[in-house]
C-alpha cells in the first residue's frame, strides 16, 4: 500500500473522531432551559445572589467616589509624611522612646525604654542600647557581657535604663540575678 492511502487514512480517522467529539461536546451543554433562566434573571435577583456569595455590589457612582475619596487620602497621606520628613531633618530632639534631661553641668542625659524580645542576642542588645543612646560602644558591651558569660542571663522584659548607667549597672538590670 502506497504512502499517499496512508495519509488519507489518517486524515480520514482524524477528521471521524473531530467529529465525534464536537457530537459529544454541544450534545452536552448544560440544558438550556437554564441557560435561558439565567438570562432572564433580574438585578435584584442578581445582587441577592452576588451578596449571599459574599460579594460586595456597589454602584458605579459609589465605586467612583470611592477612587476619588481613595486619591486625596493618598495624595493627603504622602504629604503628611513629607511634611514628618521634613520636621525630622529639622528636628533632633529625642525620639518617641527617649527623652534628654539636662543636668547641672550641661551634660546631655537620654533615658529610655529598652524593650528585649526571645532570640535577641547580647549583640542585638548592644546596638539597641547605642541605638537609644545609653550606651556610645556596642563592642564595649558586647564584650562585657561575654567575658562574664552573662549572656545566656539575659531576660526578656522593657527596661527602664539611662545614658548615666555603667555597663554593670545596665547588665544587672537587664539579667537574671
Amino acid at each position: 500500500m502506497s504512502l499517499k492511502y496512508q495519509f488519507k487514512g489518517v486524515a480520514i480517522g482524524i477528521f471521524i473522531a473531530t467529529a465525534t467529539l464536537a457530537v459529544g461536546y454541544y450534545s452536552s451543554t448544560p440544558d438550556n432551559n437554564k441557560i435561558a433562566e439565567a438570562e432572564n434573571i433580574s438585578t435584584e435577583d442578581a445582587i441577592k445572589h452576588l451578596e449571599n456569595e459574599h460579594y460586595f455590589i456597589m454602584a458605579e457612582n459609589e465605586f467612583i467616589e470611592l477612587n476619588e475619596k481613595l486619591t486625596r487620602l493618598e495624595t493627603e497621606l504622602q504629604r503628611l509624611e513629607e511634611e514628618v520628613e521634613h520636621e525630622d531633618e529639622l528636628d533632633d530632639s529625642p525620639t518617641n522612646d527617649e527623652q534628654a534631661i539636662e543636668v547641672e553641668d550641661e551634660e546631655l542625659v537620654h533615658e529610655a525604654v529598652l524593650v528585649i524580645e526571645a532570640g535577641m542576642t547580647s549583640r542585638h542588645i548592644a546596638i539597641e542600647l547605642e541605638r537609644l543612646n545609653i550606651i556610645d560602644d556596642v563592642h564595649q558591651f558586647e564584650s562585657y557581657v561575654l567575658e562574664r558569660d552573662i549572656d545566656r542571663n539575659l531576660r526578656m522584659g522593657e527596661y527602664d535604663l539611662n545614658s548615666t548607667m555603667t555597663t554593670a549597672e545596665i547588665v544587672s538590670v537587664i539579667s537574671n540575678p
